[in-house]
């Protein structure tokens, strides 16, 4: 007789134990795998930021560096003549951070013209971001070119002179040989401590003090056609301007040098 045999029990518990163990195996290499590409992310979460804070960071030197060479500008009258076109200024406010500056004109020089625009150009640096920004700007004349005169001392005003414009004295304003004809648009200021006489109204005698302007006058001087008053006594009836010299050839800019060596000057305005 055929005898049937059966498999032995523990045959069948070694084959379960080694299924369960491929799965305990699989699964734990699953875990470890999700945790690997969690720190992966995680790590790159932080990359990320960092850049952002390092690239933010950046753009405000950049922008520092813009407003320090603006008030550079400000305070410095012949900043034209000081400061090189392109030629960057670098600057390196505490460690790790940076930024570099520089001032180009239109046509290539700062120094030849005072009208020309100018492109100023910043780049913050910090831990390997880089941040660059740019701006056009045209020079503010000085303020006071928006009165018809202005004198750092007195002002005073003859008798049939007609006063259209505005006037600023850094002292007194007034008449002599009698009185002045003010038309309409003409207002009278002084700064506090500055006199001016009552028939010049409107009038504020208490507005800010103004400092005369510096310009570079060897670059005025340089562009300018000469006058000399050596020979002659006296300069009258003479209108200067970009196309009219009695005296010689006009110059197309409107700058003329009065060469006047010891002789007074008394300029007079007339419509």
């Amino acid at each position: 007789m055929a005898s049937i045999s059966h498999p032995s029990h523990s045959s069948h518990y070694a084959r379960r134990g080694a299924a369960i163990y491929a799965m305990v195996l699989l699964l734990a290499f699953s875990v470890v795998g999700a945790g690997l590409t969690l720190v992966t992310v995680q790590a790159s979460e932080r990359r990320i930021l960092q850049n952002i804070a390092s690239a933010e960071q950046a753009d405000i030197l950049a922008r520092a560096g813009a407003e320090w060479l603006m008030r550079t500008v400000e305070e410095d009258a012949n900043w034209r003549s000081t400061l090189t076109n392109g030629v960057a200024l670098a600057a390196t406010p505490a460690t790790g951070l940076s930024f570099s500056v520089s001032l180009t004109d239109t046509d290539g020089s700062l120094s030849d013209d005072d009208t020309d625009q100018v492109t100023l150009t910043a780049t913050g640096m910090y831990q390997g971001a880089t941040h660059a920004m740019s701006l056009t700007a045209s020079p503010n004349a000085h303020h006071a070119l928006t009165y018809a005169v202005v004198a750092y001392d007195d002002a005073a005003f003859q008798g049939g002179t007609t006063i259209s414009g505005p006037v600023y004295a850094a002292d007194w304003i007034f008449r002599y040989s009698g009185d002045p004809t003010i038309s309409a648009g003409a207002y009278f200021e002084s700064p506090t401590g500055g006199h001016i006489e009552s028939v010049f109204v409107p009038a504020d005698d208490q507005v800010p003090a103004m400092t005369a302007p510096t310009p570079d006058l060897d670059f005025y001087i340089s562009q300018a056609t000469t006058i000399s008053l050596s020979s002659k006594s006296h300069l009258r009836g003479e209108n200067l301007t970009p196309t009219d010299n009695t005296q010689g050839t006009a110059n197309a800019q409107g700058i003329y040098y009065l060469h006047i060596g010891t002789k007074d000057v008394h300029s007079e305005c007339s419509s």
